[in-house]
């Protein structure tokens, strides 16, 4: 293994004590915690209605036409992905900004920063799915669930484990997102919860459950989640079934809780590439840089001992209907047991 060798952002980075974010959409959520807490965040940057004029934090949320005044000699830190990360970096170009000089990736700023300026390993986000069972029947589910012929839920000590490995390599993770199926069907997740928040809350910036909003948690559970910060992404589905009282009564509870949650209308099905369709990439170079950019996603997910890449292709492997190969995943075993060789080859 060469010695690793990022060199993607400029050395301006290096003392960097403020940071714009922009971005404050879906992708956002898992991370822009950390990163309020860690820098001086003077305001955070969207173009969307539903945030323009609103605070996260006490942090004002502005539009890029107001504020772009003061952008000058400031870094900026976009926390979207696929083809809003893409229109974000060309409109900031257009403003004059260059790209890993005055404004950068979350997965560049994650894999380099921490490890060339503090010599950290930080990953953006690890996804952990702890069932196969869910409360809904979606034809193209992203993470295939309807197609599992006998769903389980996953061993509790086995993700426990893979938590356990995950920590003895990699310093920090900005997201764990915890998700199934349906999470809240998980028997066990007040376990989960606890051991990974006594031994790793620290390490994790923000811990995220994706749910539905179909199931209520029990008190034992709500208070879990309140005690270790768990925030909670609930993905509204009430356009096409109907739950529309029982996802009142969650969100109810969780405010009545105090628990942080927030809710993404499911306006139009975001197609993953079902593993049985015939995907065509392109047939140019533009083309397939069109399709990529449509999964500029980090869904790194972990299972039995290893790192996938790529949360729906694992998904399909487990629900049999696809099968990866062997540079699709990392053995985290072989990453401990490498030491800072490890640490090399899982930031490469």
């Amino acid at each position: 293994m060469n010695e690793v060798s990022l060199n993607i952002l400029e050395n301006s980075w290096k003392e960097l004590d403020e940071i714009i974010l922009y971005g404050f959409g879906r992708s956002a959520h898992g991370s822009v915690n950390q990163f309020i807490e860690q820098f001086h965040v003077p305001f955070i940057i969207d173009n969307s209605d539903k945030w323009i004029g609103k605070k996260y934090k006490g942090i004002p949320i502005l539009k890029l036409n107001v504020c772009k005044e003061k952008l000058d000699q400031k870094k900026i830190l976009i926390l979207a992905s696929g083809q809003a990360l893409d229109s974000i970096s060309h409109s900031l170009e257009k403003i004059g900004l260059k790209e890993n000089v005055d404004f950068t990736d979350l997965l560049t700023f994650t894999s380099e920063w921490y490890w060339r300026f503090k010599h950290k390993i930080c990953l953006d986000r690890v996804v952990v799915s702890l069932t196969e069972r869910c409360t809904f029947k979606c034809r193209n589910c992203g993470a295939f669930m309807p197609y599992y012929k006998t769903p389980r839920d996953y061993d509790m000590q086995m993700l426990c484990k893979d938590i356990d490995l995950l920590f003895e390599t990699v310093d920090m993770v900005t997201c764990v997102a915890i998700i199934g199926g349906e999470p809240f069907l998980y028997p066990f997740l007040d376990k989960y919860i606890e051991y990974i928040g006594e031994k790793y809350r620290k390490k994790i910036a923000n811990i995220q459950l994706i749910s539905n909003g179909s199931i209520i948690p029990s008190e034992k559970l709500l208070k879990l989640i309140k005690k270790y910060d768990v925030d909670i992404r609930i993905s509204n589905y009430t356009r096409t079934v109907p739950y529309k009282e029982k996802l009142n009564q969650v969100k109810d509870i969780l405010h009545n809780y105090g628990i942080s949650y927030y809710e993404f209308d499911q306006e139009k099905w975001l197609n993953f590439g079902f593993p049985m369709e015939d995907v065509c990439m392109g047939e140019t170079v533009e083309e397939c840089r069109k399709h990529m950019l449509l999964c500029h996603t980090t869904c790194r997910t972990v299972h039995d001992g290893r790192i996938y890449y790529c949360e729906q292709a694992w998904s399909a492997e487990q629900s049999g209907l696809f099968k990866l190969n062997e540079y699709d995943s990392i053995d985290m075993r072989e990453l401990v047991d490498n030491g800072n060789k490890g640490k090399e080859e899982l930031i490469n």
